[in-house]
């Protein structure tokens, strides 16, 4: 079952943040500039692969003193 979130650009709106995202590398600087020239909160999102490992992730169940550092061996088969 895929896993959707929430439109964090609207949600950051209907509280008077300002929200912009980010899906492609190209428009990262030109986005932050906007974000650091705001004079009050803002978030920025950055849409990333569902299959991308971004590390350090915390486990399911787990605390922020375990976290995965590292990709997980490849099984030899």
């Amino acid at each position: 079952t895929p896993i959707w979130s929430p439109d964090y650009v609207k949600l950051a709106a209907a509280y008077g943040i300002p929200g912009w995202r980010v899906e492609r590398a190209d428009e990262l600087g030109d986005v932050l500039a906007l974000a650091n020239a705001e004079r009050g909160p803002a978030l920025v999102e950055l849409v990333i692969e569902q299959e991308a490992n971004v590390f350090p992730m915390i486990p399911p169940g787990g605390s922020l003193s375990e976290p995965i550092e590292t990709a997980p061996a490849a099984a030899a088969t």
